[in-house]
């Protein structure tokens, strides 16, 4: 039996380039001391989805990250389509974090009130082309993802460690309660627990999720295969797993335009720093 069989475990996520053009977070933003943390923080829950054995799983993450924000549940069909669009290929496997981000910004998202039945995922995946391929959806469709398109995206880093640079991105957005968008390559041991404490399974493929909150030295993460994976969809990843495993990156979405983010690079100025200062340095330098 494959895992797939015995969990109905969907992967989907495709590793990405490194691109200079991304923003960092930590660059833009001061994060917090780790003394300021909290022992346990989390974004508002969500409901749990399921990609069933597809190939959707970026999608699905990408949009459960968007939802926090948006307090509307989008659809991950659209997003894939749309994603599977920019990347020009329908009939291959799966889609990478930036492209993924890159279609919420360029495109946007629909709710799932606008999606049309004959596209929504079955459970046995047997209409996956039919969503892939963008050019089936009807015409016009991407007027209701306006309202919902992002100004931006970063990439979660800093000066800590994988682990804390995502525990303080998370908690230095608590006010706008925005979670990440990540990733990991699945061992096919982690399928039947909620804790993952070792990384010294059998890799199996890319597995896209959503990372809202932590607990002592866990990252607390949101699938989306159902509620019968981990803790009723939520699973837990150990610091010493995060730091070696979580290789994809992570992003999250912002209301920033990247004109704004491409002047306080350029300045050497966080958007975080006292008004007096930024205001200094754009008269100056």
């Amino acid at each position: 039996m494959s895992m797939n069989d015995e969990k109905n475990i969907g992967g989907g996520l495709l590793a990405s380039v490194p691109d200079e053009r991304d923003f960092s977070f930590g660059a833009v933003f001061s994060l917090p001391a780790l003394s300021e943390l909290p022992n346990e923080y989390t974004v508002g829950a969500r409901p749990i989805k399921n990609q069933y054995g597809s190939d959707l799983c970026s999608s699905f993450a990408a949009t459960a990250v968007s939802e926090d924000q948006e307090l509307a549940e989008l659809s991950p069909e659209f997003q894939f389509a749309q994603t599977k669009k920019l990347t020009g290929d329908w009939q291959s496997w799966g889609s990478g974090l930036r492209d993924v981000c890159k279609s919420m910004v360029k495109v946007g998202s629909i709710p799932v009130n606008r999606l049309p039945d004959e596209f929504k995922l079955l459970p046995d995946n047997s209409n996956r082309n039919r969503i892939a391929d963008w050019t089936q959806w009807p015409s016009g469709i991407e007027l209701y993802a306006t309202k919902y398109r992002k100004k931006s995206y970063f990439s979660v880093g800093g000066q800590y460690t994988t682990f804390d640079n995502f525990r303080t991105t998370l908690y230095q957005n608590r006010k706008e309660e925005r979670s990440i968008l990540t990733g990991v390559t699945w061992q096919q041991e982690w399928s039947g627990k909620s804790y993952i404490d070792k990384d010294d399974g059998h890799p199996a493929f890319g597995h896209a999720f959503k990372c809202f909150g932590f607990k002592n030295d866990y990252l607390i993460c949101q699938l989306s295969n159902g509620l019968s994976v981990g803790e009723n969809g939520i699973m837990y990843f150990h610091k010493n797993v995060v730091n070696k495993q979580f290789n994809y990156g992570g992003f999250l979405f912002m209301d920033l335009e990247r004109e704004e983010a491409e002047w306080y690079i350029k300045k050497g100025v966080k958007k975080t720093d006292p008004w007096l200062r930024r205001l200094i340095i754009s008269l100056f330098h």
